[in-house]
């Protein structure tokens, strides 16, 4: 840091000391740890060398957006992989391999993310208008989830 009046607000990489699985190519991070009274953001760089594990089930009391990008410059909305969402208490299927963005309400139940394949690397991001990130797992819907999907769940958020 140079001690300039606003460095505190220029963000690079992780959070510090951050382990969990599916943070592994973080770019950015915010949440109120890094910035009293920030929002909760998170930017990572998702490869074909590594298939991030699925998040379950879960829901959060405010909205929260999810975005996956391409970036071939030829062709910015080809994600370069192929990816399912689950939506719903009824676990409704969502496949895509196009350059997406999805908002979710409050409370609406979604996961797991399901990564099938990654064959260039993407950018995945997802915000939620809080500083602390809290969720509620729903484990009780994993059997709705088709079996072979189920392999690579997990709940990164439980303690």
């Amino acid at each position: 840091m140079t001690g300039n009046k606003y460095d505190r607000f220029f963000i690079r990489g992780p959070k510090p000391g951050e382990t969990r699985p599916g943070f592994k190519d973080c770019i950015a991070f915010l949440d109120d740890d890094v910035i009293k009274n920030s929002l909760y953001f998170m930017m990572a760089y998702n490869r074909p060398d590594w298939l991030p594990p699925s998040h379950g089930p879960h829901m959060h009391n405010c909205p929260e957006i999810l975005g996956w990008f391409g970036i071939n410059p030829e062709d910015p909305y080809d994600l370069g992989g192929e990816c399912t969402l689950y939506m719903g208490e009824e676990m409704e299927r969502h496949d895509f391999n196009k350059s997406t963005l999805v908002y979710i309400p409050a409370n609406v139940v979604h996961g797991p993310i399901v990564y099938r394949e990654i064959n260039r690397p993407y950018i995945f991001l997802y915000t939620l208008p809080v500083a602390v990130l809290q969720e509620t797992s729903r484990k009780d819907l994993v059997n709705l989830v088709p079996e072979e999907d189920r392999a690579r769940i997990i709940f990164p958020y439980d303690k």
